[in-house]
Order: C-alpha cells, then structure tokens, then sequence
C-alpha cells in the first residue's frame, strides 16, 4: 500500500510533527500553509516541499494532518474533503468530524510545544480516533512509530483531557508567570524556583497531587497566608489568584 502524507499549517505543533515523523523515517510530501516564511523553513528542514494552492491528493491513502488552530479546521474540513485526502485534525478539543466524501481522524499529542523547544516524544501520549477501522489502525502504527505511547480516546473525552491539559499546562504556566512578576519587582533572580519546579511537577507524576502538597494553605498557616496578602497590596491580579487558591487549599479534604 502506498502511503503519503502532507501537512497543513505552520506552527509549534505542525513543526514538531513534521520534524519527528522525518525523524522516523517517513517522507513528507508537502508542507502547506498561509504563512509562506514558515511553512517553507519546515518544508526544507524536512526535505519536503513547499505548496501555496492544496493539490488533488496523488495515492489512495494520502494523510492530510490539518495542524492549525481550532477556528479554522471545520472550514478547511470543508473546503478540503473532496481533494481525495483522509483529513486528521490534532485538536484537543475538538470532536472527529464527519464527512460523506472521505475518511477522517484525531491525531492528538498530549504535549505543549514550543518554537525554541524541543520535546521527549517517547514521554508523549498521542491520541486517535476514527470511525473507520483502517484509517484508525494507520494512525495508531503512525502513533507507536513516533512516541510509543497510543491511546484511543472518544470525542467527548478528548474534551475532558484537554479541559485538564490546560489546567495543568496553561493556568501553572501563568503561575509561573506571576511569580517571575514579583520576583523580577524585588530584583530576585527567577532561576532560584527552578529546582522547586522541576520538583514539584516530580512529585505530582509519581504521587497524588494533593498527597504532596505543601504549604501554609495545606497547614492551614492563617499567619503566613495575612502576611503573604499584605505583600501583595496594590496587586490586584495576584491578589484575586492567591485568594482564589488558597481558599480551594484550604477546603480540599485530600
């Protein structure tokens, strides 16, 4: 059986992907995108090439992987699905679309990637899912290929575990951003919270999260908790985000 690829869109996640799947030997047909500077870096980084108009797919089982965001994949479902293509959006969120004229697919890696980054695909769990028996069997040896990790996951739960990917990524991202605010405004070096860190996101992978949580909202600390308050006076946002966790803290139960 022949089998081709090409890839729609240019960021992070198209990226990273283009470069993993050459990395485990898979060629890639083409790359194509809207923001041309982008799209070709990855076409050349990968040894593909770079198309400005989406061709009529050439092979019977030609993977189309839409890697852009949420807001645009139903419209180029739309505009895509008579081009020949089996289309697989990577959204985490949204459900597996349906189309009368081909097969679709989720190819949803649990990972945040970053421009500058690289990523440990061998710790990544990629999700798929297909209502058509062979198009998912092609995702899931395409998955095992590139991480090893596969699991084949509904619409709706796919929903639930990007709602939790993004409180475990997104919010504690900001979290960290906050706390870099106030470090940098008393001239604190942020790499002091390094080792805290990478410890504490240790530890809620190998325990419970509330089974390693610390702190004076853990020890109900109401003296540290006042005095933490009065360092945050005139910061409105911080304020507002250290009132609302220290109140989840202190009414969890375990």
């Amino acid at each position: 059986m022949i089998l081709k690829f090409g890839i729609v869109g240019s960021g992070n996640l198209a990226s990273h992907l283009a470069k993993r799947m050459t990395e485990c030997g898979y060629s890639i047909d083409f790359i194509h995108s809207r923001n041309q500077k982008t799209g070709r870096t990855i076409s050349k980084a990968c040894k593909s090439r770079f198309v400005t108009e989406l061709p009529v797919a050439d092979a019977r089982s030609f993977l189309l992987f839409i890697c852009t965001n949420d807001t645009s994949i139903q419209g180029l479902f739309k505009e895509y699905e008579s081009k020949g293509y089996y289309l697989i959006h990577c959204s985490g969120m949204l459900p597996l679309l349906k189309s009368k004229k081909t097969l679709t697919g989720v190819f949803y890696p649990v990972q945040t990637f970053a421009s500058k980054l690289e990523v440990d695909w061998s710790k990544i769990t990629i999700c798929v899912e297909s209502k058509n028996s062979k198009l998912e069997k092609l995702l899931k040896i395409l998955a095992k290929k590139l991480s090893g990790k596969v699991m084949l996951l509904s619409s709706k739960k796919r929903a639930h575990l990007h709602l939790a990917a993004v409180f475990a990524n997104n919010f504690v991202n900001a979290n960290y951003t906050m706390a870099m605010d106030l470090l940098k405004s008393q001239h604190i070096p942020y790499s002091l919270l390094e080792g805290l860190i990478l410890q504490t996101a240790k530890n809620a992978t190998k325990l419970k999260p509330m089974e390693v949580q610390t702190g004076p909202a853990k020890r109900h600390d109401m003296q540290t908790i006042k005095a933490h308050k009065l360092l945050l006076k005139g910061k409105l946002k911080e304020r507002k985000m250290y009132d609302l966790m220290t109140a989840y803290l202190l009414g969890r139960k375990g």
